[in-house]
């Protein structure tokens, strides 16, 4: 249930924790990211790691979905399904706009969003 991994100075998951993630992903049949995970640059770049290249269906949540931000153009390459799960704020963050432009039409933002970055998308109501 648990594994340790090289942490941050701030305490949160490293970039270098990525290839034994990797093998930890590899003996699963899906990966949840995100929630928790921290916002320090390293665990960043850890979560587009394996967002982008985890070869298992992933749920990409909070944190992950802050690190997708300027970067969605990898998203299309993912080897498995990835489900974005964001609530509004998320969204508006990961498209450059701002969250009444999400609520205005969220069926289209999410359609227009799952297309363009071929991924599934559940738009939540509201930040949990």
């Amino acid at each position: 249930m648990s594994e340790p991994v090289p942490e941050t100075e701030a305490r949160s998951i490293a970039l270098a924790a990525g290839d034994l993630l990797g093998e930890l992903a590899e003996r699963r049949d899906a990966l949840a990211l995100g929630p928790g995970l921290g916002l320090h640059e390293d665990t960043q770049a850890l979560a587009r790691r394996l967002v982008f290249e985890c070869a298992r269906p992933s749920v990409v949540d909070a944190d992950a979905l802050t690190a997708l931000a300027g970067h969605l153009e990898r998203l299309p390459g993912a080897p498995a399904a990835r489900c974005l799960t964001p609530h509004p704020g998320e969204m508006a963050r990961m498209l450059g706009v701002t969250i009444a432009a999400v609520q205005r039409d969220r069926i289209a933002t999410v359609r227009q969003f799952a297309t363009a970055w071929q991924t599934h998308v559940v738009l939540r109501a509201r930040p949990a």
